[in-house]
């Protein structure tokens, strides 16, 4: 059985898929000139390889910047930031607030564990891309290695290789950068 059939079969797929369907009909029905604004980002200028993805996200609410006027492309993402990411994909998800004793993640690891997805509860650690690509599809209702997360997110066009084709080039032990995890949640 391919990894696509086994996505297919789970009813999280049907979810996503809405998700994406939702998410490319508003990118296409953006007008390209709104672009070509200046950015929001000090430190992402509008030649940024990354910048209508990142800017993509602020305005769907996924990701935001620094108190400094800051998006810090560059630096690592922390696995509860990129859940937090993630979840924020769904605006079906009903996600509380943090409790005034509780850290402000708290709430979103309870999700992933009612959702099952693979956190390692590492919350201040830098996610490596392959793990971020097990959160992704199991979003989707799946449980993958990382390779089969990894070659999934590459057969179904949530991803490209980062040095070349294949899981390889995915490098999926590499740690996430702020940009490239908008690359996963933006519309290509």
């Amino acid at each position: 059985m391919s990894l696509r059939e086994i996505a297919v079969g789970k009813n999280r797929w049907l979810k996503i898929a809405g998700v994406v369907s939702i998410a490319a009909a508003v990118w296409i029905g953006v007008p390209k000139g709104i672009w070509a604004a200046p950015s929001m980002f000090a430190d992402v200028p509008s030649s940024h390889w990354a910048y209508e993805k990142i800017m993509w996200s602020k305005d769907q609410g996924i990701a935001s910047g620094y108190p400094d006027g800051s998006f810090k492309p560059s630096k690592s993402v922390t696995e509860a930031e990129f859940l937090v990411m993630l979840l924020r994909t769904y605006p079906e998800l009903q996600i509380e607030a943090a409790k005034a004793d509780e850290i402000w993640h708290a709430p979103y690891y309870r999700l992933a564990k009612e959702l099952n997805l693979q956190v390692k509860q590492q919350p201040h650690e830098s996610i490596t891309r392959g793990h971020a690509a097990q959160l992704m599809t199991g979003m989707m209702g799946t449980t993958l290695t990382v390779t089969e997360a990894v070659q999934f997110m590459l057969d179904e066009g949530f991803a490209e290789g980062k040095n070349g084709s294949g899981v390889g080039g995915f490098a999926p032990n590499d740690t996430l950068t702020r940009a490239e995890a908008q690359t996963f949640f933006c519309p290509h």
